[in-house]
């Protein structure tokens, strides 16, 4: 059975043949010969880490001094946020330009025009 649109009539062919690519396409960066972008599934591997690392504080901000201080939970997500600012921002615009679970992946952030 073919797909037809709401109103019952056969929707129009596609302007242009679509086939997938019989090579993995390696997508170089532009202007920076040698660089290529990271794939999807190591730049979210290197976030969880980083976001597990960014999480032990905070885990013991919740346990340890919110109930010694009477610290609301949402003041402790709040400097968890400005934290986490403070941790990619440093990081980033260090001399590596990478966080520590970029690092594990050999990951860096980089300008794509000229690397």
């Amino acid at each position: 059975m073919s797909a037809q649109t709401p109103s019952g009539e056969q929707p129009p062919d596609p302007a242009v043949a679509w086939t997938a690519p019989s090579v993995p396409v390696v997508v170089q960066v532009p202007g920076a010969p040698g660089l290529r972008f990271a794939d999807t599934a190591s730049r979210f591997v290197a976030y969880l880490i980083d976001y597990m690392i960014l999480g032990i504080p905070t885990i013991i901000a919740i346990v340890v001094i919110s109930p010694l201080t009477g610290t609301q939970t949402s003041a402790i997500y709040l400097a968890n946020v400005i934290l986490g600012l403070a941790y990619f921002v440093f990081f980033w615009t260090g001399g590596r330009r990478a966080t520590p679970g970029q690092r594990i992946f050999n990951l860096q952030v980089g300008n794509a025009f000229d690397g």
